[in-house]
């Protein structure tokens, strides 16, 4: 498929990384920005929240995911894992296994009575 080729060009041009254009972005210096980037900027993209009152409404979304997954019965290793949290510092169990499983308790979870008559429409 021609990637040996692309890796001697690019060696040949001085480059050190394999995909070049993908440049470090954000105050955390990652490839990608962290949902709560993307999350703010397609709210307001979207005229979801209201301008000029900060992070507040995309950040309110967190906790009351969280909350839902609580009263659904999602593990808390699930929601860790399905919040693509961090196990560092935690049991030393948490390293051991497969966590993709814990995707799965998703299909658990509910809003239950949720009230989305205040939400506007996308478009």
């Amino acid at each position: 498929m021609g990637l040996l080729a692309y890796i001697d060009a690019l060696k040949a041009s001085g480059e050190t990384a394999m995909f070049p254009d993908l440049r470090v972005k954000g105050a955390r210096g990652t490839l990608f920005p962290g949902y709560g980037e993307w999350w703010g900027r397609y709210l307001k993209a979207h005229n979801a929240f209201p301008q000029g009152e900060g992070r507040k409404q995309s950040r309110e979304f967190r906790h009351h995911w969280t909350t839902a997954g609580r009263r659904s019965g999602l593990s808390e290793s699930a929601l860790e894992y399905i919040q693509g949290h961090s196990t560092a510092n935690k049991s030393a169990n948490a390293g051991y296994g497969q966590r993709a499983p814990l995707g799965y308790e998703i299909d658990k979870l509910e809003f239950a009575g949720l009230d989305l008559s205040d939400v506007r429409p996308w478009c």
